[in-house]
């Protein structure tokens, strides 16, 4: 199994996401980081991998638009995936704060589930 070497942590997120520019049906967000994130469709797109597409993400009762540009394209069973890399957006400081939110909960959860005894309240 090969380990992936990555700057920024990535988190498992169930999400929608459109890009018009890309396909009319809307895809589905696998994960998602500070820098970029993996989308997979359900039918083949065809990916301009220089261009530059907005990504309108809706996630846990909240949306955000980012900007991003495709880094890697495949495709396999009738449909495609793409991994995409953030650029600076309007929404960026949104997306800060939910990945913030994120790593926040990933710590919690980790205290909480290897404690032994009494549960605790963690504040930070």
């Amino acid at each position: 199994m090969r380990k992936e070497h990555r700057t920024e942590e990535r988190f498992l997120e169930c999400g929608r996401v459109e890009i018009n520019a890309l396909c009319i049906l809307p895809g589905v967000l696998d994960d998602i980081s500070i820098t970029g994130c993996k989308v997979r469709f359900s039918v083949p797109v065809q990916v301009d991998m220089e261009g530059e597409y907005t990504l309108r993400l809706y996630l846990d009762n909240m949306s955000m638009e980012l900007l991003a540009r495709p880094q890697w394209h495949t495709e396999s069973r009738g449909g495609s995936g793409i991994g995409f890399y953030f650029l600076r957006s309007k929404d960026t400081p949104l997306l800060t704060e939910f990945i913030h939110a994120r790593k926040f909960e990933n710590v919690s959860f980790a205290y909480h589930e290897h404690s032994s005894g009494n549960a605790r309240k963690v504040v930070f």
